[in-house]
C-alpha cells in the first residue's frame, strides 16, 4: 500500500470520528499495546494518559490513525515508538511538534 492510500484510509477515518464522544476511549498500538485512554486534543496531536499512580502521557500525532472502532482508536506506530517519540510530560514545543511530524510521515 503506499503512503498515498495510506494517507486516503486514515482521512476516511478521521471523518468518521466525533471527537466529543472519543474522550476516555481507548488507544492502542499496532503491536496492540495500551497506549492510555484518550485526554482530548491538542492540535495536531491526539492526547492520551496511562498508567493510575504514574502517569504517562502520550501526544500522537492525528495523522498515526489507522481505525477507530467506536471503543478503541487504532493508531500506526509501535509501543516502543510511541514511548520514544510520542511521550512527553508537556506538551511538545513547536520545534518538536515538527520534528515528531517528520518523523512519523
Amino acid at each position: 500500500m503506499s503512503s498515498a492510500d495510506n494517507n486516503d484510509n486514515g482521512n476516511k477515518v478521521l471523518a468518521t470520528i466525533n471527537w466529543n464522544n472519543i474522550v476516555n476511549q481507548d488507544a492502542r498500538s499496532t503491536d496492540d499495546a495500551p497506549l492510555g485512554k484518550i485526554q482530548g486534543l491538542f492540535e495536531p496531536f491526539v492526547v492520551t494518559e496511562k498508567g493510575t499512580i504514574t502517569k504517562e502521557k502520550y501526544y500522537i500525532p492525528k495523522s498515526l490513525i489507522e481505525r477507530y472502532d467506536r471503543e478503541i482508536l487504532y493508531f500506526g506506530i509501535t509501543e516502543q515508538g510511541a514511548n520514544v517519540i510520542c511521550r512527553h510530560d508537556t506538551p511538545p514545543s513547536d520545534d518538536k511538534t515538527k520534528q515528531i511530524q517528520t518523523v512519523t510521515e
